[in-house]
């Protein structure tokens, strides 16, 4: 009887974090919000998310969100850009509305 319980408890909290997670992406990918950006380090690891353009002179302009995962060869040195990596991966790459300027 606690295994079922247990198992509905699971199933439930599963469900509710993907749809969450999946109306976060719509959201953002509609414009609705507005993605978070920035990095987080921990050891050689680090996460970075940010909205970049590309351009492209045979179509519009499009805005990406992006996030990667990184491996620094060295985590005692601060992040630099030039900083070389044992590994990267593309996690997340949303198309987004260009943002507006004022």
């Amino acid at each position: 009887m606690h295994h079922r319980f247990l198992a509905m408890l699971i199933t439930i909290g599963s469900l509710v974090t993907i749809l969450g997670c999946g109306a976060g992406a719509w959201s953002i990918q509609q414009g609705l919000i507005r993605a978070p950006i920035g990095s987080a380090q921990v050891g050689n690891l680090e996460l970075m998310a940010f909205t970049d353009v590309e351009f492209s002179t045979v179509r519009p302009p499009r805005s990406y969100y992006t996030i990667w995962m990184t491996l620094r060869k060295d985590s005692a040195v601060r992040p630099k850009p030039w900083q070389p990596l044992l590994w990267a991966r593309r996690l997340v790459r949303l198309e987004v509305p260009l943002a507006r300027t004022r």
